[in-house]
């Protein structure tokens, strides 16, 4: 089925032209606003378009309010060693060793005695211990984060007076997993209250022993393995579509071969069912002359592009700009890739 006839295709394009995934609730407001079937691919392109633009600026307006979805951007939950386990192969002996440094830390075993009373959590306990001591700690911080004009050096200490032109309003905010759930969960906290401190060393942890932040945190309150990765996939957004990048982090041990099979998988989810088919030579030049020739009526660019291309000339002006279009919009961005099921570690 071509995928501008359902409402799950639609979404997936304007998810992969945002660079993000919506959430439920937000596809159903953009969806309410633009209650409409597309009557054909164009019209569908179209419609992507509108729809995208305005996403684009509620999603922008929500991050400036400090109030934009942890589901927005979900990331896959990392994986942990089961709780029984023999030594393994050499990713789960690391792992282990890995775990067995870090419980041995200071911060760890202060945090352990001081918050835990030495009694750790079961996974399953995790989630409503954080919804308890978050209610403890009190409403999340919110960081103002303010550019200081180069005139303005004040001495520590000091509070400046300034007019604000920019300023960029960031949350607190601390990463968990629990039990049969997929995503990584982001919970907004109070920085000084117990969760804040949580996160903070949840940080520290994971740029340490190379975890995510989730696994650290986890691994702090219920002393879960985190499973050490051999190699890890991501994808890395562009300004477009066309620009989005899988981004592979191996470990020297791989193959070759290895490293290989792990990027063709990456690439199947990626691309999806989506076909890589190369544009034809007479597509590329139309996405060219398009953002070259933007000015004038269609007519009159349709005359100049018969001039200069004669082999490709156009009769109807409903084509031409059909196809001036769809040249831009698969150049740029297609195919719609799925990014959202990347960012994992294997």
């Amino acid at each position: 089925m071509d995928w501008w006839r359902s409402p799950a295709g639609m979404r997936s394009r304007v998810e992969a032209e945002l660079g993000q995934r919506l959430t439920d609730a937000a596809w159903r407001q953009l969806r309410a606003l633009y209650d409409r079937s597309p009557a054909d691919e164009a019209d569908a392109e179209e419609l992507i378009e509108v729809m995208t633009e305005r996403a684009r600026d509620a999603l922008a307006f929500a991050a400036a309010q400090g109030l934009a979805s942890a589901a927005a951007s979900r990331e896959p939950a990392p994986p942990f060693l089961p709780a029984r386990r023999g030594i393994g192969d050499r990713q789960m002996a690391l792992s282990r060793v890995l775990a067995a440094y870090a419980a041995r830390e200071d911060e760890v075993t202060r945090f352990r005695r001081e918050v835990l009373g030495d009694r750790l959590l079961a996974r399953e306990e995790v989630e409503e211990w954080v919804d308890r001591q978050a209610e403890r700690d009190g409403p999340p911080t919110r960081w103002l984060v303010v550019p200081l004009p180069p005139d303005v050096q004040p001495r520590p200490g000091e509070t400046p007076t300034l007019a604000l032109r920019t300023c960029r309003v960031e949350v607190e905010t601390l990463r968990y997993v629990v039990p049969d759930d997929p995503w990584v969960r982001v919970r907004p906290v109070a920085a000084e209250g117990v969760l804040g401190r949580l996160a903070q060393l949840s940080r520290r942890l994971a740029e340490r022993y190379g975890w995510h932040e989730a696994q650290a945190t986890v691994f702090v309150v219920s002393g879960m393995t985190p499973l050490i990765g051999v190699a890890r996939v991501a994808w890395r957004r562009g300004a477009v579509p066309v620009l989005g990048r899988i981004v592979l982090e191996v470990d020297p041990v791989l193959t070759p071969a290895e490293v290989a099979a792990r990027y063709r998988q990456a690439r199947a989810q990626a691309l999806g069912k989506a076909l890589v088919r190369p544009q034809s030579e007479k597509h590329r030049a139309l996405a060219v002359f398009a953002v070259e020739h933007p000015d004038g009526t269609l007519r009159e660019r349709m005359a100049a592009w018969n001039h200069t291309y004669p082999q490709w000339q156009y009769s109807q002006e409903t084509n031409f700009g059909r196809d001036l279009r769809a040249a831009v919009r698969r150049l740029l961005g297609s195919p719609a890739l799925q990014f959202s099921h990347l960012s994992a570690d294997t």
